[in-house]
Protein backbone atom coordinates (compact mmCIF):
# COMPACT_ATOMS: atom_id res chain seq x y z
CA UNK A 1 0.00 0.00 0.00
CA UNK A 2 2.91 2.03 0.76
CA UNK A 3 4.58 1.64 -2.21
CA UNK A 4 1.47 2.31 -4.56
CA UNK A 5 1.17 5.73 -2.77
CA UNK A 6 4.75 6.71 -3.05
CA UNK A 7 4.54 5.39 -6.80
CA UNK A 8 1.44 7.79 -7.37
CA UNK A 9 3.12 11.11 -5.78
CA UNK A 10 6.33 10.22 -7.99
CA UNK A 11 3.98 9.71 -10.78
CA UNK A 12 2.18 13.12 -9.90
CA UNK A 13 5.49 14.94 -9.51
CA UNK A 14 6.60 13.84 -12.66
CA UNK A 15 3.94 14.49 -14.84
CA UNK A 16 4.08 18.07 -13.24
CA UNK A 17 7.74 18.79 -13.89
CA UNK A 18 7.12 17.36 -17.36
CA UNK A 19 4.29 19.77 -18.15
CA UNK A 20 6.31 22.47 -16.81
CA UNK A 21 9.25 21.37 -18.91
CA UNK A 22 7.03 21.38 -22.14
CA UNK A 23 5.23 24.61 -21.21
CA UNK A 24 8.58 26.09 -20.82
CA UNK A 25 9.86 24.72 -24.34
CA UNK A 26 7.08 25.93 -25.95
CA UNK A 27 5.74 28.56 -24.95
CA UNK A 28 8.72 30.77 -24.81
CA UNK A 29 9.02 32.16 -28.48
CA UNK A 30 11.93 32.36 -29.95
CA UNK A 31 14.85 30.47 -28.58
CA UNK A 32 18.07 30.94 -31.23
CA UNK A 33 18.79 34.38 -29.87
CA UNK A 34 20.82 35.00 -33.03
CA UNK A 35 20.93 35.17 -36.78
CA UNK A 36 18.61 33.13 -38.93
CA UNK A 37 20.54 29.80 -39.03
CA UNK A 38 23.20 31.15 -36.25
CA UNK A 39 22.19 30.70 -32.48
CA UNK A 40 23.96 32.41 -30.22
CA UNK A 41 23.72 29.51 -28.19
CA UNK A 42 25.22 27.45 -30.86
CA UNK A 43 27.66 30.30 -31.74
CA UNK A 44 28.98 31.00 -27.93
CA UNK A 45 29.09 27.26 -26.41
CA UNK A 46 25.67 27.82 -24.30
CA UNK A 47 24.05 24.95 -25.78
CA UNK A 48 23.96 21.64 -24.50
CA UNK A 49 26.45 20.26 -21.29
CA UNK A 50 29.18 22.23 -22.63
CA UNK A 51 27.54 25.61 -21.49
CA UNK A 52 30.08 28.48 -20.21
CA UNK A 53 28.26 29.48 -17.09
CA UNK A 54 25.32 27.08 -16.31
CA UNK A 55 21.62 27.60 -17.84
CA UNK A 56 21.25 29.26 -20.80
CA UNK A 57 21.65 33.24 -19.71
CA UNK A 58 18.49 34.17 -22.25
CA UNK A 59 16.31 31.63 -21.00
CA UNK A 60 13.88 34.81 -19.46
CA UNK A 61 14.89 36.83 -22.77
CA UNK A 62 13.57 34.44 -25.24
CA UNK A 63 9.86 35.49 -26.04
CA UNK A 64 10.77 39.53 -25.71
CA UNK A 65 11.40 39.34 -30.29
CA UNK A 66 14.61 40.92 -29.59
CA UNK A 67 16.20 42.92 -32.98
CA UNK A 68 19.61 41.82 -34.21
CA UNK A 69 20.66 45.31 -32.71
CA UNK A 70 19.16 43.97 -29.82
CA UNK A 71 20.30 41.08 -29.35
CA UNK A 72 23.98 42.08 -30.23
CA UNK A 73 24.00 44.60 -27.45
CA UNK A 74 22.70 41.95 -24.73
CA UNK A 75 25.36 39.02 -26.53
CA UNK A 76 27.88 41.82 -25.49
CA UNK A 77 26.89 42.42 -21.96
CA UNK A 78 26.52 38.51 -21.08
CA UNK A 79 30.36 38.14 -22.91
CA UNK A 80 30.79 40.94 -20.64
CA UNK A 81 29.82 39.51 -17.40
CA UNK A 82 30.56 35.82 -18.10
CA UNK A 83 33.73 35.12 -16.19
CA UNK A 84 32.81 36.78 -13.38
CA UNK A 85 29.68 34.76 -13.36
CA UNK A 86 31.24 31.27 -14.09
CA UNK A 87 33.47 32.27 -10.65
CA UNK A 88 30.99 33.59 -8.94
CA UNK A 89 28.79 30.54 -9.79
CA UNK A 90 31.40 28.00 -8.69
CA UNK A 91 31.97 29.76 -5.49
CA UNK A 92 28.62 29.58 -4.58
CA UNK A 93 28.64 25.47 -5.16
CA UNK A 94 31.51 25.16 -2.83
CA UNK A 95 29.89 27.34 -0.44
CA UNK A 96 27.08 25.25 -0.31
CA UNK A 97 28.65 21.82 -0.58
CA UNK A 98 30.67 22.50 2.54
CA UNK A 99 27.34 23.90 4.28
CA UNK A 100 26.56 19.91 3.38
CA UNK A 101 29.20 18.64 4.91
CA UNK A 102 29.26 21.59 8.12
CA UNK A 103 25.50 20.02 8.72
CA UNK A 104 26.03 16.44 8.35
CA UNK A 105 29.57 15.87 9.96
CA UNK A 106 29.56 14.20 13.33
CA UNK A 107 32.67 16.16 14.10
CA UNK A 108 31.18 19.81 13.19
CA UNK A 109 30.03 22.30 15.96
CA UNK A 110 27.21 24.52 15.79
CA UNK A 111 29.83 27.52 15.10
CA UNK A 112 31.15 25.21 11.94
CA UNK A 113 27.93 25.18 10.49
CA UNK A 114 26.73 28.74 11.46
CA UNK A 115 30.24 29.66 9.22
CA UNK A 116 29.35 27.84 6.55
CA UNK A 117 25.76 28.95 6.10
CA UNK A 118 26.80 32.60 6.48
CA UNK A 119 29.26 32.14 3.62
CA UNK A 120 26.28 30.69 1.37
CA UNK A 121 24.51 33.95 2.66
CA UNK A 122 27.54 35.89 1.44
CA UNK A 123 27.76 34.25 -1.88
CA UNK A 124 24.47 34.47 -2.75
CA UNK A 125 24.71 38.38 -1.62
CA UNK A 126 27.79 38.88 -4.50
CA UNK A 127 25.39 36.58 -7.17
CA UNK A 128 22.54 38.76 -6.51
CA UNK A 129 24.57 42.13 -6.88
CA UNK A 130 26.28 40.46 -9.83
CA UNK A 131 22.92 39.58 -11.53
CA UNK A 132 21.10 42.74 -10.71
CA UNK A 133 23.87 44.85 -12.31
CA UNK A 134 24.08 42.78 -15.38
CA UNK A 135 20.16 43.05 -15.49
CA UNK A 136 20.47 46.75 -15.19
CA UNK A 137 22.90 47.00 -18.26
CA UNK A 138 20.36 45.03 -20.25
CA UNK A 139 17.58 47.15 -19.33
CA UNK A 140 17.95 50.16 -21.22
CA UNK A 141 18.22 47.76 -24.24
CA UNK A 142 14.50 46.53 -24.10
CA UNK A 143 11.44 48.67 -25.21
CA UNK A 144 9.08 49.38 -22.48
CA UNK A 145 7.17 47.05 -24.05
CA UNK A 146 9.71 44.51 -23.95
CA UNK A 147 10.26 45.04 -20.25
CA UNK A 148 6.68 44.68 -19.33
CA UNK A 149 6.49 41.08 -21.13
CA UNK A 150 10.15 40.59 -19.28
CA UNK A 151 8.96 40.80 -15.75
CA UNK A 152 5.07 39.02 -16.27
CA UNK A 153 7.74 36.50 -17.21
CA UNK A 154 9.06 37.05 -14.21
CA UNK A 155 6.55 36.87 -11.75
CA UNK A 156 4.89 33.46 -14.12
CA UNK A 157 8.50 31.74 -13.32
CA UNK A 158 7.72 32.79 -9.47
CA UNK A 159 4.90 31.55 -9.27
CA UNK A 160 5.42 28.38 -11.09
CA UNK A 161 8.42 27.45 -8.14
CA UNK A 162 6.13 28.07 -5.35
CA UNK A 163 3.86 25.63 -6.73
CA UNK A 164 6.85 23.22 -6.97
CA UNK A 165 8.14 23.91 -3.91
CA UNK A 166 4.52 23.21 -2.46
CA UNK A 167 4.57 19.71 -4.11
CA UNK A 168 7.68 19.04 -2.52
CA UNK A 169 6.87 19.55 0.62
CA UNK A 170 3.82 17.52 0.17
CA UNK A 171 5.78 14.81 -0.73
CA UNK A 172 8.31 15.03 1.89
CA UNK A 173 5.68 15.39 4.55
CA UNK A 174 3.39 12.29 3.04
CA UNK A 175 7.00 10.45 2.72
CA UNK A 176 8.00 11.48 6.79
CA UNK A 177 4.06 10.68 8.16
CA UNK A 178 4.42 7.09 6.55
CA UNK A 179 7.88 6.36 8.07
Amino acid sequence: MKLQKTLTIALALLMVCAGAAWAGQHGMGKHDMGKPGQGYHDVHGYHGHGQKSGACPFKMLHGLDLTEAQTDQVVAIFDKYADEHETLRQSMREAKKALREAVHSDAKTEADVRAAAQAVGDQLAELSVHRSNMYADIRPILTDDQAEKLQEMKTRQCERKKCHQRLNKAIQDYQDIAE
